[in-house]
């Protein structure tokens, strides 16, 4: 990206967050630039054609932990902006354009089924990959009618993450607090199942279903658990001995599970082995995605599968791996699945990405764009990649930008991908 258009687009995101938000022009303020990367590529024969898509800024850290988000067209148009700062500007326009305020309670699904199963797989080495899965389901002790925070602090430690106990975190008040923080923050429009309505005792989308919350460990590995061991020393200064395996496979039950499931989520660390990906199992424990002979993802009811973890779509960030095109746009697997989205190169998250996420596609955004802004108000530097695929080039590139949840059987001629990246790394 030139010098001249990177200035070009931060002055203009200043302009808009002054006259839109009410915010000053700061020195200091981490500004963060992202630019676009289109691919369609044609499955039967590989082919890839790459445009420059569009271009987006943030402004971090502002007064009271705001953001300030503007999106430009390709051709440095500005198409929409995302803020959580409050002006008497924007409720203006809020008013004027008539959107349902941010505690207005349900918000209507358009394009979306009635019905919808849901699988949420995490590792369970880490506390913050379980959080994560439920932050994507929905917590039944938050709920639309709650105006200001209800829950107290009790400072639960944290401070040794790889011996906190997601269970007992879970109960302890300080988590209530934060996941109502988060749910308000974006603004209190619930996870998947929409908000937990007390009177009914039920979810305001009663037809989602959960259909899974399984660690990964609980699926089988082929050849049995690994006999190799590691010892390794953990933040209480003790040493543990686990298994140990790099490049292992998990037995057919969990692609049948994936397969059982609508919108699929994984939690966990990512890799790749050559340009193939890899997830943690658990700690230590590392295995190929790969679906069995004669199985290919969406054959059945998967229509949407979300990755959470390093290097699960590698491409810009990281081109000696490559993993976009042979793990995902291009490999042999794909039979009927819509989307799928995940992050080229590093990337960071906590325990709250389905508050992010669902605060804003619940609120009318596509899948792509819903995960795109969620990844980036996580971190600047997290690049969202999102996969779409379709019979057509033109229904593939209409599903990555437009599509909402549908249990529709996609065809499989053309993948349309969207690759988030920080300019330098091009």
């Amino acid at each position: 990206m030139a010098s001249a258009v990177r200035s070009e687009l931060i002055d203009t995101t200043w302009r808009l967050a002054g006259e839109l938000a009410d915010v000053e022009r700061a020195d200091g303020t981490p500004v963060h630039v992202k630019q676009e990367v289109l691919l369609l590529c044609r499955r039967s024969d590989g082919t890839v054609e790459r445009y420059a898509g569009r271009f987006l800024v943030r402004l971090s850290d502002l007064s009271g932990g705001g953001y300030f988000v503007a999106v430009f067209s390709a051709d440095r148009a500005p198409v929409r902006v995302d803020t959580n700062v409050q002006s008497p500007r924007l409720t203006s326009l809020v008013d004027e354009l008539a959107v349902p305020p941010s505690d207005a309670g349900a918000i209507t699904w358009r394009e979306t089924p009635r019905r919808l199963r849901v699988g949420t797989f995490f590792d369970p080495d880490e506390y913050r990959f379980e959080l994560q899965a439920y932050s994507h389901e929905g917590e039944p002790f938050i709920n639309v009618a709650q105006r200001t925070d209800p829950f107290g602090r009790d400072h639960y430690d944290l401070g040794h993450r790889d011996l906190v106990d997601a269970a007992d975190y879970r109960r302890s008040t300080d988590y209530h607090h934060w996941c109502w923080v988060w749910w308000k923050r974006y603004g209190g429009v619930g996870a998947v199942r929409g908000n937990w309505d007390p009177r009914t005792h039920g979810w305001e989308h009663p037809g989602v279903e959960v259909r899974f919350h399984r660690s990964l460990a609980s699926y089988p590995l082929v050849g049995g658990e690994p006999r190799e061991t590691r010892r390794r020393q953990k933040s209480d200064g003790k040493e543990y001995e686990y298994p140990f395996a790099e490049c292992a496979q998990l037995e057919p039950p969990f692609y049948v599970d994936l397969e059982q499931c609508d919108v699929a989520c994984v939690f966990t660390h990512g890799g790749s082995v050559g340009t193939r990906f890899r997830f943690r199992r658990q700690l230590d424990v590392w295995v190929k995605f790969d679906p069995p002979p004669g199985t290919a993802l969406g054959q059945r009811r998967l229509r949407h599968l979300f990755l959470e973890g390093c290097s699960t779509m590698a491409y810009v960030a990281e081109p000696n791996k490559c993993t976009l095109f042979d793990a995902w746009a291009l490999s042999g697997f794909i039979g009927g699945i819509r989307t799928i989205c995940g992050t080229d190169g590093e990337h960071t998250s906590l325990d709250r990405s389905g508050w992010r996420f669902y605060g804003r596609y619940n609120k009318g955004d596509s899948i792509s764009d819903a995960w795109t802004l969620a990844q980036v108000d996580e971190r600047p530097g997290n690049n969202a990649v999102t996969a779409a695929f379709a019979a057509t080039r033109a229904e593939a590139l209409t599903t990555l930008l437009e599509s909402r949840f549908s249990t529709k059987r996609a065809g499989a001629a053309w993948c349309a991908v969207s690759v988030w990246t920080d300019p330098e790394q091009k």
